[in-house]
């Protein structure tokens, strides 16, 4: 909310799980309901249908699902309208209602062995979609990319071996003559007495142009970047109940290969879509808010949790809070080309962005208020150069301000 950009929406989700007939098929659904309280011009964040702000309902998910379990393995698949997420696929859910799309998922499980004495776990995960219903918008509709154009589908594939201490992870997805997305995740995690534990992450995400759609994307000015992009991330986290700390440090490379109405570089930044209307997987622990991905910048961030219900309190209500802090600084290089305006040269400048974010959230746990949850996000964010809208193809993601959302949830 503020004095440009808010709005208020109340959500109805209601979802039906069936139980498997003979422990082997079922069927699901989700109708999910949102109404519009209140939407400013242009605010287009919790309710969006080609412009409007009107309340709308819509069958978010149906699907049929299947499994089978057997010593140790496990198959498990679902067809139709669903929440479907994998390595690439994201099913956002920060809105009144959650991404859906339609398409089917397989995936396989094995357990029950050991790797070097530890407890193990390997996984394979597949999806396919070609269509799609984000959060804020009421119908189901074709893949498309930044320029419009119609993506036939997009495949997501990912295979996770799981040692407890170790895991790995790879991840590919590809929208059909768009994109391809790569990733791969390694996590070395490490206990300690007392609940307590030490974790490190590395991720490495490779993001490339495949096939004619996003060249003619390039060609109209909607590209992120023109050939490839990447993204590396290191994270080192600390968990000591009630505490939970986090360092985070990310660099992005994302050439554009385009110039500017004023001559200069288009500052590029790495795209991890596979359409304008599928949210990406691709999760270094620095995206929040605006992303920090631009071309060339270094992101430094800082995460800090306190839960009070793992403290020895014994006060009821003082157990449901928990509140944290997140804190970080992007730096990168571009050409500032507004000396032009008067006749001077273009000049290269450090940029720096900074947003905090400071969050609070409380579970009710009486037994009359069970299921009852609310939570308060702010978050400020500050670019030190009022010029880099002008040169981004991410321009909508470099101004400066604040928010400030407010949820409240009730599961019955």
């Amino acid at each position: 909310m503020g004095g440009r950009y808010g709005g208020q929406a109340l959500g109805l989700l209601l979802d039906y799980n069936s139980p498997y007939l003979a422990d082997i098929i079922g069927f699901d659904a989700s109708y999910y309901a949102v109404g519009n309280i209140n939407s400013r011009e242009n605010s287009m964040d919790l309710l969006q249908d080609d412009g409007s702000h009107h309340s709308f309902a819509k069958l978010g998910q149906a699907y049929i699902k299947a499994r089978y379990q057997n010593d140790g393995l496990s198959l498990f698949g679902q067809f139709g309208r669903a929440r479907f997420e994998s390595s690439t696929i994201n099913s956002t859910d920060t809105r009144v209602a959650p991404d859906t799309y339609f398409g089917g998922r397989g995936e396989i499980s094995y357990t029950g062995f050991s790797t070097f004495g530890l407890e193990s776990k390997l996984d394979f995960n597949a999806v396919r979609i070609t269509k799609s219903s984000l959060r804020d918008v009421e119908k189901f509709e074709s893949i498309h990319s930044e320029s419009g154009q119609k993506i036939d589908n997009v495949t997501s594939i990912s295979a996770t071996y799981d040692m407890k201490a170790l895991k790995l992870n790879y991840g590919l997805g590809i929208a059909k003559d768009f994109n391809k997305n790569q990733v791969v995740d390694v996590s070395l995690k490490l206990p300690l007495p007392n609940e307590s534990g030490f974790i490190v992450n590395y991720q490495h995400h490779k993001l490339s142009a495949n096939g004619d759609i996003w060249k003619q994307d390039y060609l109209q000015g909607q590209s992120a970047y023109k050939d490839e992009a990447t993204l590396r991330n290191l994270n080192f986290g600390y968990v000591h109940a009630p505490f939970r700390v986090g360092l985070s440090f990310t660099k992005a490379k994302a050439p554009s290969g385009r110039k500017t109405r004023f001559g200069t570089d288009v500052l590029g930044y790495a795209y991890e879509d596979h359409g304008k209307n599928v949210n990406g997987n691709n999760d270094p622990w620095t995206y929040s808010g605006n992303d920090f991905n631009n071309d060339g910048e270094f992101t430094k961030q800082l995460a800090f949790e306190y839960d009070i219900g793992k403290t020895d309190i014994q006060n009821d209500f003082l157990r449901g809070i928990k509140f944290s802090v997140i804190h970080k600084v992007g730096t990168f290089n571009a050409t500032d080309p507004t000396p032009m305006l008067v006749g001077s040269a273009p000049v290269e400048r450090k940029v720096k962005e900074k947003q905090t974010e400071y969050r609070v959230f409380y579970r009710f746990d009486e037994k009359d208020y069970a299921g009852l949850s609310t939570g308060l996000a702010f978050t400020k964010y500050k670019i030190n150069h009022d010029f880099v809208p002008l040169i981004s193809a991410q321009s909508n993601n470099v101004l400066s301000g604040q928010e400030l959302r407010l949820y409240i949830d009730y599961a019955f």
